[in-house]
């Protein structure tokens, strides 16, 4: 606020009534934040990375996780079924030779 021309007095009084409103706190834009991350079929650490760039503390996501109860493991095969299942909704077996030749060749051609 200050770049753009605000006295001192008049930043500290617009912080201290946004912080008495509630509308500064980092507990409920850590909840928010894992949300939208649960929301959009994030895992833990994808969240848990998106936390620290926006310089959320890890203990207050953590906590906003014990209160939400995430079952990451029904998120994660959630995700798993979205993206690789077929049209019956199952997913078919992997064929591992064919990955360890694709592995390879990505590996050799340097993509």
């Amino acid at each position: 606020m200050s770049q753009r021309g605000f006295d001192d007095d008049t930043i500290t009084l617009t912080v201290n009534d946004c912080l008495e409103r509630g509308w500064l706190d980092d507990a409920r834009f850590a909840a928010s934040l894992l949300r939208q991350g649960v929301n959009k079929h994030h895992g833990w650490l994808r969240v848990c990375q998106d936390a620290k760039r926006k310089g959320i503390n890890i203990e207050l996501l953590a906590r906003a996780e014990q209160d939400a109860d995430v079952d990451w493991y029904a998120l994660a095969k959630d995700t798993a079924l979205r993206k690789y299942a077929d049209l019956d909704g199952h997913l078919s077996p992997v064929d591992h030779k064919v990955k360890d030749e694709t592995h390879a060749l990505f590996t050799v051609a340097r993509f």
